[in-house]
């Protein structure tokens, strides 16, 4: 062994008895439970507000009716499986270790200002608050701490992935979600070119050739849950050109392409902007080559 490996065996050492000596500091407790227990005491099922801050965005979500909405910084129907799995988590979240009890190693586990702080409501007052914060050592486990308690504990699953979320991944991105079968007649508009794809006889043409079979299947499938990458929420100037429009199941689709591989796309049902990626957008932009056998 020469000596630049006995150099970083030597600092290796040092470098684990460091962190022993800390994690292991009067005030600190690193013991397994035998017996996990919940985290939060909290019907999830009552909760009707849920507010997320982290150390760049405020988010608050809010029941209205049997529907979750977002209500701040906007006001937009929610991703409801993104809640569900949020409150899923609040309910299950289960307690691995007791890691410290002192509020000057808050940082070390980030579960203080530069954490992600939850707060959970019930009829408009607040039931529960804690902090998220890293991921545990071995990825699959997170620090948290209830607001105000100095408790810092280890628990069960990479919460941060589930409440640390962008506000586009908390808002209902489908711009169409119907049922597959609702889907029998589109009507394609491309500059001076239509062309129409009809399901007749339980066969699929394209005005009277037939259509090939597994391009409509695809089509189809991408068309009845079509979702946007992002959100237009201020005016769009000048208004976009629209280049392409799908006509289906009692709606329209209108594309317009802002020459960097996206799009522009507005349902007629709605005057909400939504922006897709040039190969979202191509996924339903099919030329008659591309449909028929």
């Amino acid at each position: 062994m020469n000596k630049n490996l006995y150099i970083l065996a030597a600092v290796l050492v040092v470098l684990l008895v460091a962190a022993f000596i800390v994690m292991n500091m009067p005030g600190e407790v690193d013991t397994n439970t035998e017996h996990s227990q919940l985290f939060l005491s909290v019907d999830s099922s009552a909760v009707d507000g849920i507010e997320i801050k982290s150390p760049t965005s405020k988010i608050k979500l809010e029941k209205e009716g049997s529907t979750w909405y977002v209500s701040s910084p906007i006001h937009y129907r929610a991703d409801q499986k993104s809640v569900a799995n949020a409150l899923h988590e609040c309910k299950t979240l289960s307690v691995l270790n007791l890691i410290s009890d002192k509020p000057e190693k808050f940082s070390i586990f980030r579960v203080d200002s530069s954490g992600t702080l939850v707060r959970l409501f019930q009829n408009g007052s607040k039931e529960s608050s804690f902090i998220i914060g890293k991921m545990g050592p071995d990825y699959t486990n997170s620090y948290v701490r209830m607001a105000d308690a100095n408790q810092v504990m280890l628990a069960h699953g990479v919460l941060e992935f589930t409440f640390n979320r962008q506000l586009k991944e908390w808002r209902d991105r489908a711009i169409v979600n119907i049922p597959r079968d609702e889907i029998k007649n589109i009507i394609f508009h491309n500059g001076k070119n239509s062309y129409q794809l009809a399901f007749k006889d339980s066969v699929w043409m394209l005005d009277n050739k037939r259509a090939k079979a597994s391009a409509v299947n695809s089509l189809i499938a991408s068309l009845s849950n079509f979702q946007a990458d992002d959100f237009v929420d201020s005016t769009l100037t000048p208004a976009p050109k629209i280049s392409s429009t799908l006509s289906f199941a009692g709606m329209m689709l209108r594309f317009a392409e802002d020459g960097k591989d996206k799009y522009y796309v507005q349902s007629s049902s709605s005057t909400q902007w939504y922006i897709v990626q040039g190969w979202q957008a191509k996924e339903l932009l099919k030329s008659p080559k591309d449909l028929l056998e």
